[in-house]
């Protein structure tokens, strides 16, 4: 991951401000425990946020604990026609090497 990569959030962070699980968010500044980012598009565009590492932890019954710090983010090169419904892009493209929509759905 590095600086201006466009990435989509894995986990609701605040969704009462509109960052839930799916929202993409073009990278400002890497930090060791926080990303910067802006809102990519929609109504809350160019809104910044932070990212912080969120600990996880098993829940199994192991006999000892798991534990590990994660972004919640994934980079979001490509996405799903579901993902992508209701979003404004200046530039995209498609690729479909098989039929994904049925009669009239496109």
């Amino acid at each position: 991951m590095k600086k201006h990569s466009s990435i989509m959030l894995l986990r609701n962070l605040d969704p009462a401000v509109g960052h839930c699980s799916g929202m993409r968010y073009l990278v400002l500044n890497l930090h060791n425990h926080l990303i910067e980012a802006d809102v990519a598009n929609g109504t809350h565009a160019e809104i910044r946020i932070m990212i912080p590492r969120i600990p996880l932890i098993t829940t199994e019954d192991y006999p000892f604990l798991f534990s590990r710090k994660l972004f919640p983010v994934k980079l979001a090169f490509g996405i799903t026609p579901n993902l992508f419904q209701g979003q404004t892009l200046e530039k995209g493209g498609i690729y479909l090497p098989t039929p994904v929509f049925s009669h009239d759905q496109f």
